[in-house]
């Protein structure tokens, strides 16, 4: 996994350079939609494959759930924009939808965050030599 995060950087290095070389160039706007359709199917998968585990029986289960899916719809709204145009029917309504959303969610994991210690549906952490 170490490789994948240094290949990544390697990767931002020269789109970083170019960015600031260029930065009015529409190549630019490309390849920042390009990560973004990336950052969506990322985000977009996460969700489809964490509905199917058992994310509800915890506290910290649902949170991430809930952050990830309104990241996902972030992205996806972004993603709307981006093929759509600025003046695409419904945006207004779609936006404040959304950002609602991720008011909750983030504001929710916040909440889980400071509360964790306290909560008993948190199963403790095995001492050395147990297994869980």
């Amino acid at each position: 996994m170490k490789r994948l995060y240094w290949i990544a950087g390697l990767l931002l290095v020269p789109i970083l350079a170019l960015a600031i070389m260029h930065r009015n160039d529409p190549l630019l706007f490309t390849l920042g939609t390009g990560i973004l359709v990336m950052i969506g199917v990322v985000l977009n998968l996460f969700v489809g494959i964490y509905l199917r585990r058992n994310w509800r029986e915890t506290t910290g289960g649902r949170a991430i759930m809930y952050s990830v899916a309104s990241l996902a719809a972030l992205t996806d709204l972004s993603l709307m924009t981006a093929f759509l145009g600025p003046d695409w029917e419904w945006r207004a309504a779609v936006r404040l939808i959304v950002f609602g959303g991720i008011l909750l969610a983030h504001a929710h994991l916040l909440w889980v965050l400071i509360t964790a210690p306290y909560r008993d549906d948190i199963p403790p952490e095995p001492h050395e030599g147990e297994e869980r």
